[in-house]
This record gives structure tokens, C-alpha cells and sequence, in this order.
């Protein structure tokens, strides 16, 4: 016989995504969110700022930054390499 119990509260253990030398992970994360956000609005001002700031206030509060990081490395590669990514979560 088996036992087995899981346990999916924090904290969550995923690995460290290593940043650029000057930044820790929440900093690289917003660093690329605010290039993203430039890129398509050309100002963060107004309500693009607003939900900005709320969005990434959730993510650093349940400590997913490393999460979004290692998912934006992927998705990064595969758009470099020319393999197709769909809009999913």
C-alpha cells in the first residue's frame, strides 16, 4: 500500500531565472513588461499604467516572477526560431 499526499500551497518551488548582471528578477520582469508596453502604446500612462502596475503587483505578491520568466524565455525562443506559439495562458 501507498500514501501519497500533495501539497499545493506555498511556497512554490520553481527554479531561478538567471537575469542580466544590474537587475534581480522582479526588476528584469518589469524591465521587459515596460519595453512590451512602450513597444505597443508608446507611453505607459493613464489606464495602460493602472492595470500594468495591478497586474504585476499580483504576480510578485504570490512570487511568480521566475514563472513568467521562464514562459517568456520559451515563448521568446520559439518566435526567434520560427516556431509557431499560439495565444494561450
Amino acid at each position: 500500500m501507498c500514501n501519497v499526499e500533495f501539497h499545493f500551497a506555498p511556497p512554490y518551488y520553481l527554479p531561478e531565472f538567471p537575469v542580466p548582471e544590474g537587475y534581480d528578477v522582479p526588476g528584469y520582469l518589469r524591465h521587459l513588461c515596460e519595453t512590451g508596453l512602450m513597444k505597443r502604446y508608446g507611453a505607459i500612462e493613464g489606464e495602460v499604467k493602472e492595470r500594468f502596475e495591478y497586474e504585476l503587483s499580483v504576480i510578485l505578491q504570490m512570487g511568480f516572477p521566475s514563472y513568467f520568466l521562464i514562459v517568456w524565455d520559451m515563448i521568446n525562443y520559439a518566435k526567434e526560431n520560427g516556431i509557431m506559439v499560439g495565444p494561450g495562458r
